[in-house]
Parts: structure tokens; sequence; C-alpha cells
């Protein structure tokens, strides 16, 4: 493990290599390869050794995980942003709706959402962008509130169907979910579903788990919060994807940097003769 947090991969897996050779059955090694063979893109090795470590414990959600990743990997493209053009305009594609008083702007290759609430009390600072012709299942972005940040910062997930926030609350630094059917539904009162974390920078999305049953999970930092019903979302249509800032009051400060976003798409279905990844 050492030389992995080293970025030494072959030197780790040369160990491991000799660890598995001693016991082959050793849960740490299988974990070190398995690691080091998606890291490395050979997805039928990690495939195989995640399989084992499962086949040893049932209960391991690392392993379970990863063998998820490789399947959405398999069924899901992605495109990304990571803000390294250089300061000033958002641009690439993203439309900014600013009239609250809090200003964003790219600064130092982040996104970053800046000044106090003005004009109107929860008035959204919103920075959109809309993607047609896909289905879209997943939405994430790595973000870092500032310690002295008061307003509501999150993300969004709406189409013609169903609307999805996952937001920080800055009275509690919980994060909260809600969602609604519709445009003329109201939205379900907030669930909490834990802390954001220490103070850096955190990874949270939605994310479109099962289209077919409409089953959408919230995730901070790779792990599932909690879960909603958003109805059947496995066609494509027209999905608009928001990061957003609010405050409650007038006056209030909207601090927060978003330091990468990632769109999910599924990839259309491919037939394969030989049925790996």
């Amino acid at each position: 493990t050492v030389y992995l947090r080293q970025q030494r991969a072959l030197e780790a897996q040369e160990l491991f290599s000799r660890g598995l050779k001693a016991e082959p059955t050793h849960p740490g090694c299988l974990r070190g390869l398995a690691y080091c063979a998606y890291a490395r893109d050979e997805r039928l090795k990690a495939y195989a050794l995640f399989k084992q470590l499962l086949e040893q414990d049932k209960t391991d959600a690392w392993a379970a995980r990863g063998l998820k990743q490789l399947e959405q990997a398999r069924s899901r493209r992605v495109w990304s942003d990571d803000f390294q053009r250089p300061d000033g305009e958002v641009l690439n594609a993203w439309t900014v709706e600013a009239p609250f008083g809090v200003s964003p702007k790219l600064a130092g290759g982040k996104l970053v959402f800046a000044g106090p609430q003005k004009n109107q009390a929860n008035g959204k600072t919103v920075v959109s962008r809309t993607v047609t012709s896909e289905v879209v299942v997943r939405f994430e972005t790595r973000i870092e509130v500032a310690p002295n940040n008061q307003g509501r910062v999150g993300l969004r997930f709406t189409t013609k169907s169903f609307q999805a926030v996952l937001f920080v609350n800055p009275q509690d630094g919980q994060l909260y979910s809600s969602t609604r059917r519709g445009e003329r539904q109201p939205w379900t009162d907030p669930v909490a579903l834990g802390p954001l974390g220490a103070p850096g920078p955190h990874t949270i999305a939605i994310d479109i788990e099962d289209p077919k049953r409409g089953v959408m999970a919230f995730l901070r930092d790779g792990e599932r919060l909690g879960e909603a019903q958003c109805g059947n979302a496995s066609r494509a249509s027209t999905v608009t994807l928001s990061l957003y800032g609010q405050g409650a009051q007038l006056g209030e400060l909207v601090e927060l940097a978003v330091d990468q976003v990632w769109v999910y798409v599924l990839r259309p279905p491919q037939k394969s003769k030989s049925g790996g990844f």
C-alpha cells in the first residue's frame, strides 16, 4: 500500500503477486492486485479478482463497488469539464443566470461562486448545461464549500418528468435531497443524508442507477447515502444539469468552488462476440 500511495504501481503489483503465491486467498493481496488491474484498465483481470474477493466474502462492499464500476464503464460514457481555462467567463456551452449578486466565474482553474445575496431572498444563481438526445444517468461534481459560506449550494437534475436536487445546508453542514415529479408537482420535504464531511473537496452525485425501474441514488465521495424514485428514465430526453448557490436572506454570503464536473450517459447497446469487458 505504501507503493500505491507513492504511485509505484508496478512495484506494488510485484509484491502483491508474491504474497498471493504464498497465500492464494489473502484478501489484502487480492485487493491490491484488483486495484492495480483496474487502474491499468485490465478489465478482465480486475473482474476476476473482484469476483474472487466476493466469493470469499459476500459482504465485501469494496469488491462489489469495483464490479459495479466495471459494469458502468462498459455501459456508460462520460464527458467532463475541469475548468482549466483562463479566468473570467465560464464558456464551454455553460449557461449562467446570475441576477442575485452572486458571481459565478472561472478563477484559478475552478468555477467559483462568490458574493452576497442581493435583490431577492432565496433567488438561485445557476450555472447550467443542457444535454439532448442522450440518456443521462449521472451528474457528478467535486466541490469545496468555503468555511464562511452562508448559502445553500448544490446540484440539480431536471427533465420534463422529474427533478432532483442534492444540496448542502449551511445551517448544519448536512447534505439533503429533494425531488418532484413534473414541474407542477410540489417538491418532497428535504431528506437529510448525512454530513458533507471534513473541510476540503468532496464529490457529490445524482445517479440514475436503474433507468428502467426509475431508481435514483444520491452519493457523497462514492458512498451511497439515499435513493428516490424518478420513474422510467431509460429513453433519450432533454436534461438540464445545474450547479447553484442561493442565500436564504439578503446579504448572506455564497462561497463555493467547483473543481470538476462529470456527466455520464448510456452507451448504445452493442453486441459483443466475446461477452467480456
